[in-house]
């Protein structure tokens, strides 16, 4: 059993995933061989030990998800055998174990926790073989935020644990003091790690440096952080966490090389970069912060026969997964080869039914759609209705030879403009016709029946106040109105009153019956989310979330924003980062989404991503970041624009003492701006202390002139002359 654990707790450690899923412009073409495959498929195991050790040698291999999906499918045949039968109580614990730890690395860590606590439940006759439960306990609570729990069973399982274990309690200890910005606290474990290590084996392993790294890179020491990564990488050639730490390191100095404006120099980190995170994205199969720094570096290269290249290789090692072919779909829309882009997406949903990415790319290809009126829809924006409907009305032919449905919605739109409610509601239906799936064309025709859904918007209005009895009485009288094509919405309501009312199994049912009839019913595809989210599967959460968004992406922003509280309290940050991007790009100037970025860029260890975000945040609703700016936990340095854009909305709200703390902290972190210092010297004003503002306009005055470019601008001297 000792050789088991060993093998186990060597594999598993701190697997935080991380960064940026961009959709990039690639061209890709795939072998008819790899086309013919189409997911994981497993042979059943004849008895626990079999189901073990496939489960060990999959996880070994790299390939997480195929570990999951191999145990969810027939780990539930088999029962715990009693403790009497001793080889295979243990076989069985370490099929559970490697459940567990496939979970937690796929960011399940509701999931991966019942695994653990299960596991926990059974005890076995040594103590030292319980150790795998308190650890995994203790991760999860890490994730989890819940750091008194994560604390208390890593202690339990160094109290179980010998020096070929321990280490891992030691590094766990290490995360939650990194998580509390307790720097000093978690390089002490490091080193207990390492002496455990070296007393068993004579050697230090790679999980230490990592973990050092990371220490290191929240100190905003990336020389150092380089130097850990690289002392990771010749312990182990595979650490492929050292590959994410370097890939990153070269992702932040492209970063500041364009910041200089020298892309020269950013392009070269950016291919060092693609170097690391490749070698460590050939090592595991689908770790979602490599293959989002495999993207950024691509994005960064901008070279499609690089693009082309680096994705061919990929798909090929990982032929099973439909992330990759999703890439495929991305890269051909980006070269306006949409119908290839389709073949991929569809590949894809072969390899996993669902998959948001796909389905995402799918109605992305809607939007390459209207390039073909785009004419038309010049003249719809210049106020040309009627010149604009024309247009459209000469593509009809060529859009219904390509199925396009474009050209109707075109018409839709500028008959809608011209308030003509039933030609545009008739457009909108022949596009529908084309394209059931067409939002532009469902939210057009729901624009031109509105005058049938009055009853329906006050239902609304009352069930958002937890009327349910008078929402009722409006939904009747909504009923009798609407068209038939619009029925759907009457009994999405119903169903949302259920949900309020905490029957989710009812609201379940509806909301199911409503899609399996209509599939654009977004409204109840968000109801589904929304009771997955209840039962924390967020997985299938995620993927009706995006199926309602990308339906509908015009979606209040607080349908982008609720959901991903409740994902990001559960720690789903690579989930929540994703639908956060798809509600940037309609909302570009929220805040709270801005924040919510940067909340899980830096949950997913891209730090410089997330200060960006953060400084955006603050740009765009500086007085409601100014309580929260530093609770991320980011550079100050990094971040110090945050602290000028609050200084000056502090000093404009009238709060002078927050305004000269935002302001000084501005200055301590490097910032040298001249209206800064005029800033400072108007708050000073206003705090009646004159000769401290008399010094802040002087230095903003010497700064002015030492600035290139602003040395003879004297009129900018202006506000401080008064």
């Amino acid at each position: 059993m000792e050789q088991i654990m060993i093998k186990i707790n060597f594999f598993f450690r701190y697997f935080i995933v991380i960064l940026f899923t961009l959709f990039l412009t690639i061209s890709v073409s795939i072998s008819a061989k790899e086309e013919k495959e189409e997911g994981d498929k497993f042979k059943e195991p004849k008895d626990i030990k079999a189901l073990a050790s496939k489960a060990e040698s999959l996880f070994s291999a790299g390939d997480w998800t195929g570990t999951r999906k191999y145990l969810y499918q027939y780990l539930g045949n088999f029962e715990a055998p009693d403790k009497s039968k001793k080889k295979e109580y243990e076989d069985y614990k370490a099929a559970l174990t490697w459940y567990g730890w496939s979970n937690f690395v796929l960011d399940n860590y509701y999931g991966s926790m019942a695994t653990f606590r299960r596991l926990d439940e059974l005890r076995s006759e040594k103590p030292k073989d319980d150790f795998n439960g308190y650890l995994g306990i203790a991760w999860n609570s890490v994730k989890l935020n819940d750091f008194k729990t994560g604390i208390e069973y890593a202690e339990k399982a160094i109290e179980v644990g010998d020096n070929s274990l321990n280490w891992q309690a030691y590094d766990t200890l290490a995360w939650i003091a990194i998580k509390e910005q307790r720097y000093d606290d978690a390089k002490d474990f490091i080193k207990k790690a390492d002496t455990a290590t070296n007393k068993k084996w004579q050697v230090k392993l790679k999980d230490s440096a990592i973990t050092g790294g990371w220490v290191s890179v929240f100190e905003n020491d990336w020389k150092k952080a380089v130097k850990n990564f690289k002392a990771g990488l010749n312990r182990d050639k595979k650490c492929f966490f050292c590959n994410d730490g370097l890939a990153r390191f070269h992702i932040a100095e492209a970063a500041k090389y364009l910041k200089e404006k020298d892309e020269k120099k950013a392009k070269k980190e950016y291919q060092k970069a693609l170097k690391q995170a490749l070698k460590g994205a050939r090592v595991v199969r689908h770790n979602s912060g490599l293959v989002t720094l495999v993207d950024t570096a691509l994005y960064g290269i901008g070279d499609t026969k690089v693009t082309v290249k680096t994705y061919q290789a990929l798909a090929k090692k990982w032929k099973k997964d439909p992330l990759y072919f999703a890439k495929l779909g991305y890269a051909y829309m980006g070269s306006k080869e949409y119908n290839k882009a389709e073949e991929q997406f569809k590949e894809a949903l072969k390899r996993q039914p669902g998959y948001y990415l796909a389905t995402s790319g799918l109605s992305g290809l809607k939007f390459a759609k209207r390039i073909l009126v785009k004419d038309g829809w010049e003249l719809y924006y210049k106020g040309k209705y009627k010149e604009g409907q024309s247009s459209c009305e000469g593509k009809i032919k060529e859009a219904e030879k390509d199925k396009n449905p474009a050209a109707h919605d075109c018409i839709g739109w500028n008959l809608l403009a011209q308030q003509k409610y039933n030609d545009a509601a008739n457009s909108f239906k022949s596009a529908l016709k084309v394209d059931p799936t067409f939002y532009f064309s469902s939210s057009g025709l729901q624009t031109a029946q509105r005058y049938q859904l009055v009853n329906y918007n006050e239902a609304w209005s009352l069930i958002n106040v937890g009327s349910f009895d008078r929402a009722e009485e409006r939904l009747k009288k909504a009923e009798t109105k609407v068209d038939a094509d619009l029925k759907f919405l009457i009994d999405d309501a119903r169903a949302w009153i259920k949900f309020y009312k905490k029957d989710y199994k009812g609201a379940k049912a509806d909301f199911d019956k409503i899609v399996k009839a209509n599939d654009k019913a977004y409204g109840s595809y968000k109801g589904l989310a929304y009771i997955s989210m209840e039962k924390k599967d967020f997985a299938k959460a995620a993927e009706d979330l995006t199926k309602s968004l990308n339906l509908n992406p015009y979606q209040a922003v607080g349908d982008y924003i609720y959901p991903v509280n409740k994902m990001q309290e559960a720690g789903q940050w690579e989930k929540s980062k994703y639908i956060l991007e798809l509600g940037q790009r309609i909302y570009p100037y929220s805040a709270d989404i801005q924040y919510l970025l940067a909340k899980a860029y830096k949950e997913l260890k891209d730090v410089t991503t997330a200060e960006q975000k953060l400084v955006i945040a603050a740009s765009l609703a500086p007085a409601y970041m100014e309580p929260v700016v530093d609770k991320l936990g980011l550079s100050p340095k990094n971040i110090k624009d945050a602290y000028y854009s609050i200084g000056w909305s502090m000093y404009y709200i009238g709060k002078f003492d927050n305004a000269e703390k935002r302001f000084k902290k501005y200055f301590d972190n490097g910032g040298n701006y001249y209206v800064a210092y005029n800033g400072l010297g108007l708050t000073k004003l206003y705090q009646k202390k004159y000769s401290e503002s008399e010094k802040y306009f002087n230095k903003a005055m010497e700064v002015r002139k030492s600035t290139e470019g602003l040395e003879e601008l004297e009129y900018l001297d202006a506000e401080a002359y008064s």
